[in-house]
């Protein structure tokens, strides 16, 4: 007989790593769904890092998301689609045959859905009455929310740019 096993600690740090690579490869699946992109098609990733996040997982996503080379830069990647996690910005290269009018339009609704987000998180953080009645796990929240939403909209901002 054996015996019960017994609760340990859970390191929280895992956990969001794991969180944050399921992101990313949900992205990328999304991105080949949208664009008929075959699971069993190799491609290429690019990530520019804006944040520091834990790579621990990079295997993770280059195996379940069949990426053939999965490398850091410094730079924005040109002609690619592209997605983004935690304000890092993630670039999978395509062909020249890809509409682009179609990307701004993207584009633009992504901001607009990520401006409205911002609003509601200022609204929240602006009313004295919740500030000082919520507790301190959610105001936090909520900034931390304003923070990435304010990251993001400057990478998509930059990102329409490069289109122009």
């Amino acid at each position: 007989m054996a015996t019960w096993p017994e609760v340990q600690k859970v390191d929280q740090s895992i956990l969001d790593g794991f969180n944050f690579a399921d992101e990313v490869i949900s992205n990328i699946r999304n991105i080949r769904k949208e664009k008929n992109i075959a699971n069993k098609v190799e491609i290429e990733l690019r990530i520019k890092k804006n944040q520091e996040t834990d790579t621990s997982f990079d295997s993770v996503i280059q195996k379940i998301g069949n990426i053939s080379s999965l490398e850091y830069t410094s730079e924005k990647v040109d002609n690619a689609f592209s997605f983004i996690v935690k304000s890092n910005e993630y670039f999978i290269p395509f062909s020249e045959d890809i509409d682009v009018e179609a990307e701004i339009e993207k584009l633009k609704a992504e901001l607009e859905y990520t401006k409205g987000s911002l609003a509601i998180a200022e609204k929240k953080l602006n009313n004295e009455k919740f500030v000082a009645g919520a507790p301190e796990q959610v105001v936090a929240n909520e900034k931390r929310k304003q923070a990435e939403a304010l990251a993001k909209i400057k990478v998509i901002e930059e990102k329409l740019g490069s289109f122009a």
